[in-house]
């Protein structure tokens, strides 16, 4: 499962990754697994909701059409050590001063297939943009 899953007063749905390893450009291991996990935790996530559907204790989702719904509501946060991957952490830097998101070309395909949006996140610049500006109503 991902490590947090947060939905915000917009409905926007975060499922949000911790990865303190080195995610280097040739270690497709692990750029693997990463890809593998968002699928997978989209998948579970979706068998939940549909064992929850008549219990009326989800809102806000369409059950009628889940991909339009993840294309439309659904983020994906990978967040990982700046001390072990300072080269992500320029292009965060980077992307913020373009005011955007930094998204590694290997996290394109969730972006792209699945979620409105996937990108990564040092931990200090997850603390700074995501958890001190987070709004749940």
């Amino acid at each position: 499962a991902v490590d947090a899953f947060l939905i915000n007063k917009d409905n926007i749905w975060f499922l949000i990754e911790f990865k303190d390893t080195k995610i280097k450009s040739d270690s497709s291991k692990v750029k693997h697994n990463i890809i593998r996990k968002a699928y997978g935790n989209w998948y579970m996530l979706l068998d939940i909701l549909y064992n929850m559907k008549n219990k009326n204790l989800v809102y806000n989702f369409d059950y009628k059409n889940p991909t339009k719904f993840a294309k439309n509501n659904v983020v994906y946060i990978l967040v990982c050590s700046g001390e072990n991957n300072p080269q992500i952490q320029k292009f965060i830097s980077d992307a913020k001063s373009e005011k955007r998101h930094y998204t590694p070309p290997f996290m394109n395909k969730l972006k792209w297939y699945l979620f409105k949006d996937a990108y990564v996140y040092t931990e200090l610049y997850f603390e700074k943009e995501f958890v001190n500006k987070f709004k749940y109503e």
